[in-house]
């Protein structure tokens, strides 16, 4: 396998990441059948929960101060509120979220938002739809979101995708910068650090303190350390969290490498003069790029021409819902790597191993047939 491959390795992490019951449906909204298993409810007041983050993230104050968690039925009743197809749509990828397995009564259920990722033509994702062409935009719900242009012809034959396009439009409500640390490819593994498969070292949520090794800045392996770029170090990504323009799915993208600049890094260069992320529509395409024998998939941005802004109805929710993200799934995570010790002082600088199965699931890789593929290293 040449050095290239192995790229390919390394996984997307996927998320596993739960929203509270009130982001459910109950029955009150018109046509919604509410499901049988929901979360538990989060039974701390609005004021407690922010006091709460703001001890423990004393830099977030500012922030903190001015967005609180959604209130009581406030989802519910903003889902409500947009009219019937969307109002379905909506419910349906609640449902699709948090399905009701029969015969698994023992089964814990949870709210849990999927990801989009990209399918570069290798890699053995169980979650990923098995008529997925290369390049095209997937979930890990079971969904193609888009595919490139070659492909629509042969995948419109299939009823549920006869509406296929080649990008996904939809409303981003959060972009979060990360560092995630995976185990070297070819380098040395740090000292006294033990890992299994498909498990990161240390990852951040902020570029700014991991969970492993303390403060990114003074870390070792911090992406682009002395200005170079080191395919052995951390790397950086972008969490983008989009709703999708009919509100059939609300799903997380990771993205790193080559398609940060085109990706979620054009979305904030043009997002700069809103006052929100979801004030117009997105587009997000993989495009296809190659040098040599190499060839890759970037995600590429841009502001859609097509999708009308969202009303003051779809506001409410995509509203709703950026705050749900940020405290649901942004601030209790950050919030714990900030108040626990870094993993290898709490080790006392031991063998440790790091374990986030909770959080991440192994996604393996094969190498490509004809072309190398070093599509993990540049989504």
């Amino acid at each position: 396998m040449s050095k290239h491959q192995k790229n390919t390795t390394a996984p997307t992490p996927p998320v596993a990441e739960r929203l509270t019951a009130e982001a459910v449906p109950s029955t009150e909204i018109v046509g919604a059948a509410a499901p049988t298993a929901l979360v538990e409810e989060v039974d701390v007041a609005v004021h407690a929960l922010t006091r709460k983050y703001k001890d423990a993230l004393p830099h977030m104050a500012a922030y903190l101060d001015q967005v609180a968690p959604p209130s009581a039925n406030e989802i519910q009743t903003a889902v409500a509120a947009l009219d019937q197809v969307k109002r379905d749509a909506f419910v349906a990828a609640l449902a699709r979220m948090n399905p009701v397995k029969l015969g698994q009564h023992t089964t814990r259920q949870e709210f849990r938002l999927p990801e989009m990722r990209i399918f570069h033509g290798t890699g053995s994702d169980e979650l990923r739809p098995s008529d997925a062409p290369n390049g095209s935009i997937y979930s890990t719900d079971g969904r193609i979101l888009a595919a490139p242009k070659a492909a629509l012809a042969n995948l419109k034959h299939n009823p549920k995708h006869a509406k296929l396009g080649t990008t996904v439009s939809g409303f981003l409500i959060a972009v979060h910068e990360a560092h995630t640390f995976w185990p070297p490819r070819n380098g040395e593994l740090p000292p006294n650090v033990e890992v299994r498969a498909n498990v990161p070292i240390c990852r951040s949520l902020d570029r700014k303190r991991g969970d492993y090794f303390g403060s990114c800045e003074a870390c070792a392996y911090r992406p682009f350390k002395d200005g170079k770029p080191n395919k052995d170090s951390c790397r950086n990504e972008d969490h983008l969290y989009f709703v999708l323009a009919d509100f059939s799915g609300v799903y997380r993208f990771v993205v790193h490498g080559k398609s940060i600049k085109p990706g979620s890094a054009a979305i904030k260069k043009k997002s700069r003069p809103w006052a929100t992320y979801f004030q117009h529509a997105f587009e997000l395409e993989a495009r296809e790029e190659t040098q040599g024998t190499d060839r890759w998939f970037e995600l590429a941005a841009s502001v859609s021409t097509d999708i009308a802004d969202p009303t003051p109805e779809e506001t409410a929710l995509l509203t709703a819902l950026a705050r749900q993200v940020d405290y649901e799934i942004f601030f209790p995570q950050l919030a714990a790597i900030y108040t626990s010790e870094p993993k290898h002082v709490a080790n006392g600088g031991a063998s440790g191993t790091s374990d986030m199965d909770a959080l991440m699931a192994s996604a393996g890789a094969t190498p490509a047939p004809a072309t190398k593929d070093v599509s993990k290293a540049n989504i």
